[in-house]
């Protein structure tokens, strides 16, 4: 498979996730600005996250199609989701019951489910980001090559 239909693939991935997630989010805001206001680590900031979470979300499943930003969405994308990641392992390890506060089938995971669905969504992303700086680095080579 071409690296280009691999890139196309997981920026299809990344839109389907970031778009479903945002999108649920924001069908019930109030839900959402609950369930973050029950989290120990973001409950003083729920309103504001409740809003910026969700628009960043979609922002990036726009980013990852529009060729002159895929590369930044797909760094941002890995960033968003170790930063999900990171507070999944913080819940999990530091909680008792907090509820996810991810949006539709996915807030129905369970935390370690959810820990390695979003593994698997950060893995997915570092291997976008090192299929979009590829030709970067071939072309970074050829020309120190032609140069030596």
């Amino acid at each position: 498979m071409s690296r280009e239909k691999k890139l196309n693939i997981i920026s299809f991935l990344l839109a389907l996730l970031f778009t479903y997630a945002g999108t649920s989010k924001l069908l019930d805001v109030q839900k959402f600005q609950v369930e973050l206001g029950q989290s120990p680590l973001v409950s003083f900031i729920a309103i504001p996250l409740s809003y910026i979470v969700p628009a960043t979300e979609l922002i990036l499943s726009v980013m990852v199609f529009v060729l002159p930003l895929r590369t930044v969405g797909l760094y941002l994308s890995f960033g968003l989701m170790i930063i999900f990641t990171t507070y999944i392992i913080i819940i999990m390890n530091y909680s008792y019951h907090i509820p996810c506060s991810c949006g539709g089938i996915l807030g129905k995971l369970g935390w370690r489910t959810h820990f390695l669905f979003n593994a698997a969504f950060v893995l997915i992303s570092l291997y976008g980001i090192i299929l979009s700086e590829q030709p970067k680095t071939r072309l970074l080579n050829n020309t120190a090559s032609a140069k030596s």
